[in-house]
C-alpha cells in the first residue's frame, strides 16, 4: 500500500491540473487517500474544492466539514466553507432546490431545507472566524461585512448596519482598497438599507459618504432616488443633473454603454421620456456599430418605445 504522502502527491497533482475532465479524477484520488488516512486535513479540504468544481454540492459540504472537525480554530477551513456558501447562496432557489443557470443543472441540498437556512449558517461561519481571529487580524473588516451582507439578506436591517459599522471600523485599521473602496462600499450599502427602513436622511448621509471616498457616479443616481422619497425633489434633480454631466463625459470618452443605460434609467424614473429618446439618438450616432451594439441598442429603443406608448 502506498503511504500517506504518495497517496496525497498523487490526488494533489491532478487537483492542480483543474480542468473540467479531470474533476472526477481527482475526487477519486483524494476519496482513495482518505479511506486508507482519514485524517488527512488538506485532503478533506481539497477533495471539498474538486466536489464544488463538479458541483457535488451536498458532498463538498460534507468534506469541509470533515475538515474542521479535525481542526476547529482554522481560519482558512471555515473560510472555505464560507465560500462554499457564498457560491451556492448565489444559485437560484426554490425550497431546497437549487438551479445553476450557467450549467443549466438542478440540485438538491440535504442539509437546508431553503435558502434561508442557508444564509443562516454564512452568518454562522462569519461569527465563528470573527470569534477565532485576534483584534489585530488584517481581514477582519471583510469578515463583519461578509457579516452585514449575509444580515442584510436575512432582512435584519439593524444588525446589518451594526456589523458594516464594525467593517469601517477595521478597514480604516487595515487599508486593503479593491476596484471599489470597502469603506465606500459599506457607507453605501447601509445607505440601501436606511432606505428600506424610510430612514431616508441617513440614507443621503451615508451615500455622501461613500461618494466622498470612491466618486463612483452611479451612487449619485442612488441619492437622488432618496432624495425623491424623502420629498425633496429640488435637490434630487440637482444630483441628476450632476450625475448626468459626469456620465455625458464618461460617455464621450470611452463610448461604453453603461453609461447610456444609467442616463436613460435617470430619465425614465423621473418620466422625461423625450429627454431619454434625445440621449438615445445623440449617443447612438457617437457608437461605432457592431452586431452586438446594434441589438442592444435596438433593446433600448424598443423599452423606450413602449414607455411612450
Amino acid at each position: 500500500m502506498k503511504s500517506e504522502k504518495e497517496l496525497f502527491t498523487i490526488a494533489e497533482k491532478i487537483y492542480h491540473q483543474y480542468r473540467e475532465s479531470r474533476y472526477p479524477k481527482a475526487i477519486e484520488a483524494f476519496k482513495n487517500l482518505l479511506n486508507y488516512y482519514p485524517n488527512h486535513i488538506e485532503g478533506w479540504s481539497m477533495l471539498s474544492t474538486m466536489q464544488s468544481c463538479a458541483e457535488n454540492y451536498e458532498d463538498a459540504i460534507d468534506s469541509i466539514e470533515n475538515a474542521i472537525k479535525l481542526d476547529i480554530n482554522n481560519i482558512s477551513l471555515w473560510n472555505q466553507k464560507q465560500l462554499l456558501l457564498y457560491n451556492i447562496n448565489r444559485l437560484e432557489f426554490e425550497g431546497s432546490t437549487f438551479y445553476n443557470p450557467e450549467t443549466d443543472s438542478e440540485h438538491t441540498l440535504k442539509q437546508f431545507k431553503n435558502k434561508t437556512e442557508l444564509q443562516q449558517e454564512i452568518l454562522s461561519c462569519c461569527n465563528i472566524q470573527i470569534s477565532i481571529v485576534p483584534k489585530d487580524y488584517y481581514n477582519l473588516g471583510n469578515l463583519y461585512e461578509d457579516k452585514g451582507d449575509v444580515l442584510e439578506s436575512l432582512e435584519e436591517w439593524d444588525n446589518a448596519i451594526e456589523a458594516f459599522k464594525r467593517a469601517i471600523i477595521f478597514h480604516e485599521e487595515y487599508d486593503d482598497s479593491d476596484f471599489i473602496n470597502p469603506i465606500a462600499r459599506c457607507y453605501f450599502n447601509m445607505a440601501k438599507i436606511y432606505e428600506l427602513q424610510d430612514k431616508f436622511l441617513l440614507a443621503v448621509e451615508s451615500y455622501d459618504k461613500s461618494f466622498m471616498i470612491d466618486n463612483e457616479e452611479i451612487i449619485l443616481t442612488h441619492k437622488a432616488r432618496a432624495l425623491r422619497k424623502m420629498g425633496d425633489y429640488l435637490a434630487a434633480e440637482k444630483v441628476e443633473t450632476q450625475f448626468i454631466e459626469i456620465a455625458t463625459d464618461q460617455f464621450n470618452e470611452t463610448k461604453d454603454l453603461a453609461y447610456m443605460y444609467q442616463i436613460i434609467d435617470v430619465y425614465k424614473e423621473t418620466n422625461q421620456i423625450d429627454k431619454a429618446f434625445e440621449t438615445f439618438y445623440e449617443m447612438e450616432s457617437k457608437c461605432k456599430k457592431d452586431e452586438d451594439l446594434e441589438e442592444n441598442l435596438l433593446a433600448i429603443k424598443l423599452d423606450l418605445l413602449q414607455l411612450r406608448n
